[in-house]
């Protein structure tokens, strides 16, 4: 009933909020790519047709400038495709769970048929995965290992969706929050760079729910560092050369 009113919202407004009522969009940080930027100041003016934002910044105001820049030209962040053939890592643990009494490995090969763009892809992941013991060949059927049925019987072969965490960001050299985030579970894990408020940060050390860390220049940063990954939870599951493509 307030004749003005301020939301504080992390990433994007959730249900509840009538977008139409926002007048003005402030940005505490850049977001890390075009798309994301127009989606949030596109909150704002449903009603108007003009968006009003505004922007906090630090040492910061040249990404914004940027950002405002490119929105203004629609130009958008190119997005490549990159394939992912983990999926077949995790069909076939999935496969091989709901079966216990076993596949026949002609017809686990049948079910692929298509699916990459060599079908000895296909092959080599089925080869790859004997060989860690991931999965077990008697005579010509394949079953999965204790290993994989007990991924199954926690519910995690029917999904290639990586696990993510929320994470509180500080910055250890100032002392000061940078924002939170949600970051693949592996990334946390492995103390991998990644990408917030349009900076590269490098993981110092992990306390629950808390990320101690430091900036570090994009030149300087190991290539796998991410914004977020598209990579499937059984991506380590391929053999080491198709996971370099």
């Amino acid at each position: 009933s307030a004749r003005r009113a301020v939301c504080v919202s992390t990433m994007t407004l959730e249900i509840g909020i009538d977008i139409g009522d926002v007048d003005g969009v402030v940005l505490a940080d850049p977001p890390h790519d075009t798309s994301s930027f127009i989606q949030r100041i596109g909150r704002a003016g449903r009603r108007t047709g003009e968006i009003r934002m505004f922007a906090l910044y630090d040492d910061n105001r040249e990404i914004f400038e940027d950002l405002v820049a490119a929105a203004r030209h629609n130009l958008l962040d190119e997005k490549v495709y990159r394939e992912d053939p983990s999926v077949v890592v995790q069909q076939i643990f999935s496969i091989l769970y709901a079966n216990p009494s076993g596949v026949p490995l002609a017809d686990l090969m049948a079910i692929f048929e298509g699916f990459c763009p060599h079908q000895s892809q296909v092959g080599r992941i089925i080869d790859h995965l004997r060989e860690n013991d991931h999965i077990i060949q008697k005579v010509d059927r394949l079953y999965a290992s204790e290993g994989v049925m007990n991924l199954g019987e926690r519910g995690k072969v029917h999904s290639n969706i990586a696990d993510s965490i929320g994470v509180l960001v500080i910055d250890s050299t100032r002392n000061r929050e940078i924002g939170e985030i949600v970051l693949p579970a592996k990334i946390v894990r492995e103390m991998r760079p990644f990408v917030l408020a349009g900076r590269v940060w490098s993981i110092e050390k992990a306390i629950r729910q808390r990320l101690y860390v430091r900036q570090i220049h994009a030149s300087a940063a190991p290539a796998d560092f991410h914004q977020s990954t598209s990579l499937g939870a059984y991506f380590d599951y391929l053999p080491e050369d198709m996971q370099r493509r």
